[in-house]
């Protein structure tokens, strides 16, 4: 989990550095699990799996994706970055990979998993579902344990982080879907 100035290059070469590693993915571990409903009928459930594709879901003052122009692919790695502060040109970056996309006429979403030097070992789903009822839903999943046996110390603090990336992405979504709406 470098500190680095996030620069495209500097996230370009963390990047690339990452693609060969396979994935710390765990099946047990501290689970979340958080769903909510952002509309109903198909351009709700349109509109919420385009902003899931865009990446909206990691679009904050402090946490961002590398690269966000390309939508979830299986196989692709990805750099997380997290802001060290909102005016600091310092961030922590780490990688994961998409293990999974899920493109389907009613669920769209993807899985990642972290890699090594993540702060944490495990995976995430994002998924968007629009419902036989019309409701159309937004869940994140997530699978987790401490990545350094140091970080088993300050497991509090990570799932509060956990927990504020989890608002972050349920934020994300459901503002795409209502202010589409309006």
């Amino acid at each position: 989990m470098p500190l680095i100035v996030p620069t495209v290059r500097n996230l370009e070469r963390l990047r690339t550095r990452y693609q060969p590693l396979s994935t710390n993915a765990v099946t047990s571990g501290d689970l979340s699990h958080e769903v909510v409903e952002v509309g109903r009928g198909e351009g709700a459930f349109r509109r919420a799996a385009a902003a899931l594709r865009r990446w909206d879901t990691h679009r904050s003052w402090w946490l961002r994706v590398h690269p966000a122009d390309e939508p979830p692919a299986p196989g692709q790695t990805v750099v997380i970055q997290v802001q060290a502060g909102r005016f600091s040109p310092l961030a922590l970056a780490f990688c994961d990979r998409v293990t999974d996309v899920i493109d389907g006429p009613r669920r769209q979403g993807f899985t990642y998993a972290t890699l090594p030097g993540h702060p944490e070992r495990g995976a995430e789903t994002f998924l968007i579902e629009w419902h036989a009822d019309d409701r159309v839903t937004f869940t994140v999943r997530a699978v987790s344990q401490p990545g350094w046996p140091p970080l088993r110390l300050v497991r509090p603090a990570l799932a509060w982080l956990q927990g504020r990336a989890t608002r972050q992405y349920l934020r994300a979504i459901a503002r795409s879907a209502v202010a589409q709406n309006a």
